[in-house]
C-alpha cells in the first residue's frame, strides 16, 4: 500500500544520501522508477556528486519523475564537464517540458558551444518541448537570425495544443525566410490542419519544386479530397523529363493520390505506367494504383509483368523493378484476374520477385492457389518458405493443418 511505498522511498532517499557511490547510483535509479516528487530534493543534491556516474543516474531519474522543480538544477547540469551528464540533463529537460528551461536551452543553441556541438538534435528537441506551453515566444523565435532558433519556433507551433498555433503556421507560409516557409508547410501537414488546405493548394504553383513537393505531402497527410483534382493535374502534366526535382514532385503527387484512394486518378496513373520513357516514375504509379485498389487498373498492371528485369541499379543499390511494384499492387487490389499471371511468373522470377509474388497471392486470397503455394514450403530458401507459410495462413486461416484461431 501507500505506507509501504513511502517506507521504500524513505529508505532509498537515505541510500542516495549515503557515501557508498554504487549504492547511491542504484538508489537514484530506483527513485526514478518510482516517479515520486518527494525524491527530487535528494536527486538534485546528487547532481553535485563527485562521481559522474551518480550525476548521470540522478539526471536520468529526474527526467522520469518530470517535476518542474528540478529544472534549475538540470539547467546548471548543462555546464557539467562530463558530456554524458549533459546529455542526460538535456533528456530530462526534454521530458519535463517546462517553459522555464527554454531560455537557457536557447543560450546554448545561440552560442553554438560544446553542448550544441555534441547534441544539436537533442538540444533542439528539448527546446521545442520546453516551448510548447510558451507559444507567446514564437514570434521572437521566428525573427531570430539563427536558422536553428527558427526551427525551434516552427517545432513549438507544430506540437503545441494552443489553437493559435495553426494561425501562426499559416502566417509563416508567407515569411520572407525560405527555411521558415518550408518548415511551416511540413508542420501544417503534421498537424492535419484542414483550414490550411487552400493555402497549401496555392503552393502547388510555387516555382520551387521542394516547396511544391512538401505541400503535396502535407495535403496527403491532411487527407482532404480538395487536393485530388490539383494532384491529378500534376500527373497529367508529366513529360519525359528526367529532372530529379520535378520527379520528386510527381512522385509525391502519385503517392498521395494513392493515399487519398482517388479512383478518378486511375486513368492518368495508368498513362504514367504505360510510358516506358518515364523510367522509375512508373514504379510509383503502380504503387499508387495498388493503394487506390480499383480493378480497372488490373489489366495495365498485368501487362507490366511481361517486362524484363531492370538492367542497372538505381540510387541506393536497390533496383526499382516495375514488375515487383505491379505484383504488390495486384495483391492489394485483390482481383482474381491476376491469379494466372502471377502463377505464370512465379517459376521464372528471381528469388526476390518470387517472394513478392507469394506475398501478393496471400493478399489475393484465391483458394485455387493453395496447392501451388504449398510447393514453396519446402523451398531451400527460408525467406520463400516463410512467405509461402504466411500466404497460406492468409488464405486458409490454418498453419500446418492447425486452425490458427483456436
Amino acid at each position: 500500500g501507500m505506507l509501504k511505498q513511502k517506507e521504500a522511498i524513505d529508505i532509498l532517499i537515505d541510500a542516495a544520501k549515503g557515501r557508498n557511490p554504487f549504492i547511491k547510483e542504484f538508489a537514484c535509479e530506483a527513485l526514478g522508477e518510482l516517479g515520486m516528487s518527494a525524491a527530487v530534493p535528494v536527486l538534485v543534491s546528487v547532481l553535485d556528486s563527485a562521481r559522474f556516474e551518480a550525476r548521470v543516474a540522478s539526471a536520468e531519474a529526474l527526467g522520469k519523475i518530470q517535476d518542474p522543480a528540478a529544472v534549475p538544477a538540470l539547467v546548471d547540469a548543462l555546464n557539467d564537464t562530463i558530456m554524458e551528464v549533459v546529455e542526460y540533463a538535456i533528456f530530462a529537460l526534454d521530458s519535463i517540458g517546462d517553459r522555464s528551461a527554454l531560455g537557457p536551452l536557447l543560450e546554448h543553441v545561440n552560442k553554438k558551444d560544446a553542448v550544441w556541438n555534441s547534441y544539436p538534435n537533442c538540444l533542439l528537441h528539448a527546446a521545442v518541448s520546453s516551448g510548447i506551453k510558451a507559444i507567446d515566444t514564437v514570434p521572437a523565435l521566428l525573427d531570430a537570425s539563427d536558422p536553428a532558433i527558427n526551427e525551434i519556433g516552427i517545432g513549438v507551433l507544430q506540437y503545441s495544443a494552443d489553437p493559435r498555433a495553426d494561425t501562426l503556421l499559416r502566417g509563416a507560409l508567407d515569411h520572407p525566410r525560405y527555411g521558415i516557409r518550408k518548415n511551416a508547410v511540413t508542420a501544417l501537414g503534421e498537424r492535419g490542419d484542414r483550414d490550411a488546405v487552400e493555402a497549401l493548394l496555392a503552393l502547388l504553383t510555387n516555382p520551387d519544386p521542394y516547396i511544391r513537393r512538401d505541400a503535396i505531402i502535407s495535403l496527403g497527410k491532411i487527407g482532404d479530397k480538395r487536393a485530388v483534382d490539383p494532384l491529378i493535374d500534376i500527373v497529367k502534366a508529366v513529360s519525359g523529363s528526367r529532372d530529379f526535382d520535378e520527379a520528386a514532385v510527381l512522385k509525391a503527387a502519385m503517392a498521395n493520390l494513392g493515399a487519398l484512394k482517388a479512383s478518378e486518378a486511375v486513368e492518368p496513373l495508368v498513362h504514367v505506367l504505360a510510358d516506358t520513357g518515364l523510367g522509375r516514375l512508373r514504379y510509383f504509379a503502380a504503387a499508387a494504383l495498388g493503394e487506390i485498389g480499383d480493378s480497372s487498373a488490373v489489366g495495365p498492371l498485368i501487362d507490366c509483368l511481361d517486362e524484363p528485369p531492370p538492367k542497372q541499379l538505381i540510387e541506393d543499390v536497390t533496383a526499382l523493378d516495375i514488375r515487383a511494384s505491379s505484383v504488390i499492387a495486384l495483391g492489394k487490389i485483390g482481383d482474381f484476374k491476376a491469379t494466372p499471371h502471377l502463377l505464370a511468373l512465379l517459376d521464372s522470377a528471381e528469388r526476390e520477385l518470387q517472394r513478392d509474388i507469394l506475398r501478393a497471392l496471400g493478399k489475393l486470397n484465391d483458394p485455387t492457389t493453395v496447392q501451388r503455394i504449398s510447393t514453396f514450403l519446402k523451398s531451400p530458401h527460408r525467406e520463400l518458405a516463410d512467405e509461402a507459410r504466411l500466404a497460406l495462413v492468409e488464405i486458409t486461416g490454418k498453419e500446418f493443418g492447425r486452425n490458427i484461431e483456436k
